[in-house]
C-alpha cells in the first residue's frame, strides 16, 4: 500500500487497520499493523528476515538502523506491507484501510509505553 505522510514527529508510529464493510453498513475489524515511520525504507536485496527481495506489491521494510532516519517535515510518500490475512471478505463488501496513530482505532486497548526507551529502541 503506497501513502502520503506528514509527519508531526520525527519519529511517529504509523497505524494501519484494515476492515471489512459490509453492505449493510457493519464492520469487522481484520488486523492492523504498526511501523515506526524512521522504518520505512524498503530492503533492496535478499538480505532481510524473508530472505527475498521487496516487490511493488509486497515492501519488505529492513527493520535495520543504518536504513533508519527521522521523517522529513515535508509530506512523502511511504510504503507499507499489507500482510497476509486469515478473513473470508464477503461479496459486495468494501475493504476499509485507516491510518492513524497506534491506538487510534481500537479504543478499547492501548500500548502500556508509546514512547521507546531510547536504550532499547531506534
Amino acid at each position: 500500500m503506497n501513502l502520503w505522510v506528514s509527519r508531526p514527529h520525527p519519529r511517529s508510529i504509523l497505524q494501519a487497520t484494515i476492515s471489512e464493510v459490509r453492505p449493510d453498513g457493519n464492520e469487522t475489524f481484520v488486523q492492523n499493523g504498526w511501523i515506526r515511520a524512521s522504518e520505512r525504507k524498503a530492503v533492496d536485496d535478499l538480505d532481510n528476515m524473508f530472505q527475498r527481495a521487496s516487490t511493488a506489491l509486497e515492501p519488505i521494510p529492513s527493520f535495520t538502523r543504518p536504513n533508519a532516519s527521522a521523517m522529513p517535515p515535508e509530506v512523502r510518500e511511504g510504503r507499507r506491507p499489507l500482510y497476509y490475512q486469515g478473513h473470508a471478505y464477503r461479496s459486495g463488501s468494501r475493504i476499509r484501510v485507516t491510518i492513524s496513530a497506534p491506538n487510534g482505532t481500537q479504543p478499547v486497548w492501548s500500548f502500556g509505553e508509546a514512547q521507546p526507551n531510547p536504550r532499547e529502541a531506534f
